[in-house]
């Protein structure tokens, strides 16, 4: 009886995981709490536990150590992967040795960045990329603005050979 059981158990589990695999799932749309259903029902979670999030944004920053964050003019590219097109180098400011702070609660906080004593050339920020310390490797790319944007600078106006500096960038792990 025990064993008749026990595979009765393992078909119904298989069947189960055979059916979200193929899309088959008869589950209903949920919402709230911290799963919500895409747009055929199926599960999926919405949230990750804070020291998931800490631990890969502790990796991630560790990619910024010594690296640079460099401004530029014109359209921002559609991903950091995308090459600059017509795009004007303005300023480079650099990250300290260890760039961010430990995360917690699922972001880090930018230590000091060291400003950019004579930018590059004169314009409109419209966007910013992160390099490694090589100063070739790309991280990420980022809004720039006076508030509510990814990287917080005083103005986004540089004046070419003065001093060009970053206010805030925190990074968020979702």
């Amino acid at each position: 009886m025990f064993q008749l059981a026990r595979n009765f158990l393992f078909l119904a589990t298989l069947a189960a995981l055979t059916a979200c695999a193929t899309g088959a799932s008869n589950q209903q749309p949920i919402s709230g709490g911290d799963h919500a259903a895409d747009s055929g029902g199926k599960l999926k979670a919405t949230s990750v536990a804070v020291a998931i999030r800490n631990a890969q944004l502790n990796t991630r920053a560790g990619h910024y150590n010594s690296g640079y964050l460099r401004f530029y003019s014109g359209t921002p590219p559609a991903t950091v992967d995308t090459a600059l097109s017509g795009n004007t180098l303005l300023a480079s400011c650099t990250f300290s040795a260890t760039a961010f702070a430990t995360a917690s609660g699922g972001s880090a906080t930018a230590n000091a960045i060291t400003a950019d004593s004579d930018a590059d050339a004169s314009g409109t920020v419209s966007f910013a990329r992160a390099f490694e310390s090589d100063g070739t490797t790309a991280i990420e790319q980022f809004t720039v603005g006076t508030s509510g944007t990814d990287i917080t600078v005083p103005t986004t106006t540089v004046t070419q050979h003065i001093q060009f500096s970053v206010t805030s960038l925190t990074l968020t792990q979702p």
